[in-house]
């Protein structure tokens, strides 16, 4: 596993700031976080994140401390229950001592990013750099110059994009892109912004900060809820972690369990496609093959759109190879990967042992068919070909079988 950035030397930074001089914006933040990803031995590291909503800031902190061969423990404290994760390089424990119970598992790369998500906290906690951040080298970044963070000298990056977003029954909302042209009906114009500050000496990040604003006319309620501000910051130390930080022992009393993701079966979100034909789609697959929904017609389809940089993607995926590997026949479970390229994606399989079989929407075409606006996101198409359940975020094994169970499959 690629760890933090730990320490730099002298010829390190003269380099780092000749480097700085000559590459391009795009090149600099990509830099930036390579140097951080880059192994350096082990370290220890903190990212204090601070997320602003309704007026109201919450704040969580992870304490991390790695090594080489896959050795990582991280405590999450703040306003929600305390958590842990450490990984000895074979087994992945993971603790939430307020309510006394704990997991154990065959260690996974993905294990680790899957703990939390975040521009910062992902990379760290990820094997492959790409998987953390590899998206923002779309991104068209601004260079608004120097300026001072911490005492320290650092350049500030900006990058903005224009959204559309539509309130719905419920509470929630849908947001998609926006180029040019008519607003659609129903929905409001807002904007997303990412900022990264870089250290100018070490060209590493020193904060990321993730802004969405939607404003008048929008109703008050959807500005309120569409309207946020996360900020993260990382503070690097200069101690190493030792081999105890890498031992779990379980709290006394505390029980072990199969997965903290288990919860009580929950309705799916308030699609307008839930009771419509799904719309169809035909679809490369990362192994070469092609697949057209029309010809899975009486079967039932359970779908699942992810992408290798989501952390809750990567946490939930253990349970989507488990659908394939104990698929009730006539269940067919197919992944959608969203708008990655086919090494990455091949990479993160190979590294994970996963063996699920992933469709590539190349252009995004067929999450706007389906209206998906956040991953994961998980679809149930019934032997007919109509769509009868959507879930944002993986809403446990309980709701999937409540659903499967009503379509005949046990």
């Amino acid at each position: 596993m690629r760890r933090i950035f730990a320490g730099l030397t002298l010829a390190t930074l003269c380099a780092a700031g000749a480097a700085w001089a000559e590459q391009t914006t795009p090149n600099l933040v990509t830099q930036a976080f390579d140097n951080l990803t880059h192994d350096h031995g082990g370290c220890r590291a903190r990212v204090v994140r601070l997320n602003t909503q309704g007026g109201k800031t919450t704040r969580e902190v992870y304490d991390i401390a790695c090594a080489s061969g896959h050795h990582l423990r991280v405590n999450i404290s703040g306003e929600s229950p305390d958590r842990l994760l450490v990984c000895d390089g074979e087994t992945v424990w993971e603790s939430h001592p307020g309510d006394g119970k704990f997991t154990e598992a065959v260690y996974r790369p993905s294990t680790a990013g899957g703990l939390a998500s975040g521009y910062l906290i992902s990379p760290m906690l990820s094997p492959d750099d790409d998987h953390g951040w590899g998206y923002l080298k779309a991104y068209d970044w601004k260079d608004t110059g120097e300026t001072k963070l911490r005492g320290k000298a650092a350049r500030h990056f900006q990058h903005r994009e224009a959204v559309v977003v539509k309130p719905m029954d419920g509470g929630g909302y849908q947001m998609r892109d926006y180029a040019s042209g008519d607003i659609p009906e129903g929905f409001f114009l807002g904007t997303q912004t990412t900022e990264i500050w870089v250290d100018a000496a070490a060209v590493i990040p020193l904060r990321v900060a993730f802004t969405s604003r939607v404003g008048a006319p929008a109703p008050a309620d959807l500005q309120q809820r569409a309207s946020w501000r996360e900020v993260e910051d990382l503070y690097l130390f200069d101690s190493k972690p030792s081999a105890g930080d890498f031992a779990f022992t379980p709290p006394t009393g505390a029980q072990k369990v199969e997965s903290f993701q288990e919860q009580a079966a929950r309705p799916g979100i308030d699609s307008p496609l839930v009771g419509k034909p799904a719309p169809d789609f035909s679809l490369d697959t990362l192994d070469g093959k092609h697949i057209a929904l029309a010809d899975l017609r009486g079967k039932v389809v359970l779908l699942d759109f992810w992408a290798t940089w989501c952390g809750p993607c990567r946490a939930a995926l253990p349970h989507t190879q488990d659908l394939v590997d104990h698929a009730a026949p006539g269940l067919v479970v197919l992944t959608v990967d969203v708008k990655e390229k086919d090494d990455i994606i091949q990479k993160f399989m190979q590294d994970n042992r996963y063996t699920y079989p992933v469709l590539l929407d190349r252009d995004g075409a067929i999450i706007k068919a389906y209206g998906v606006t956040g991953i994961p996101s998980y679809i149930i198409i019934d032997r007919d070909g109509t769509l009868k359940a959507f879930w944002v975020a993986f809403p446990g094994s309980a709701s999937f079988d409540a659903v499967l169970k009503d379509l005949g499959l046990h």
